[in-house]
């Protein structure tokens, strides 16, 4: 079973240290978000991409397999940007949104966890519309910082096998992470 994030430690999802070394001004400006696009975030945790989203004015659906993760972010959400946001509790794949709904789907340090990777490849094409943009972001192997174990890290080639169906688009090294863009 791929390593799971370990819930007690959600507090540092927005801890200082992760804001230095992930900053969302940098994960917004690869995911490179337009007003009134539907996005979904896969392992939303608390919020951290899906609150910036949510901002920029984008509808986003955050799904994550732990109810407190759930809770916590629609508790960081304010009353005005709930308007955008429709929560699951679950793993993906499946994904709660209908066939070629999605205009971008977003998974940020989450694909290490997914289990079964071909139905999630599978579910993604599904959701997105033709056009649609998926951004992965994982931590690089060897980084030294703290996330999953070395082995559970993915590198990018793998995320381009993983995802071979897909038009490459963009890839970027972010420092101790790598983010990888595809067109559906």
């Amino acid at each position: 079973m791929p390593h799971q994030f370990d819930i007690r430690k959600r507090d540092k999802l927005w801890g200082e240290e992760r804001k230095a070394r992930q900053p969302v001004s940098d994960l917004m400006g690869v995911l490179n978000p337009s007003r009134g696009e539907h996005w979904v975030d896969i392992g939303a945790g608390n919020g951290y991409v899906t609150i910036p989203l949510l901002q920029m004015g984008c509808r986003v659906t955050a799904l994550d397999m732990e109810e407190t993760m759930i809770f916590d972010l629609i508790a960081r959400t304010s009353d005005d940007l709930r308007r955008g946001l429709t929560t699951a509790i679950g793993q993906a794949p499946p994904l709660p949104v209908n066939d070629a709904e999605v205009d971008a789907v977003v998974m940020v340090n989450t694909l290490h966890e997914v289990e079964d990777l071909g139905n999630l490849v599978k579910e993604i094409t599904r959701v997105l519309r033709p056009g649609g943009r998926l951004h992965v972001v994982e931590h690089k192997k060897g980084s030294g910082v703290e996330g999953p174990p070395e082995d559970d890290r993915i590198d990018p080639e793998d995320v381009m096998r993983i995802f071979s169906d897909f038009e490459l688009s963009s890839t970027k090294d972010m420092g101790t992470y790598h983010h990888t863009c595809f067109i559906r």
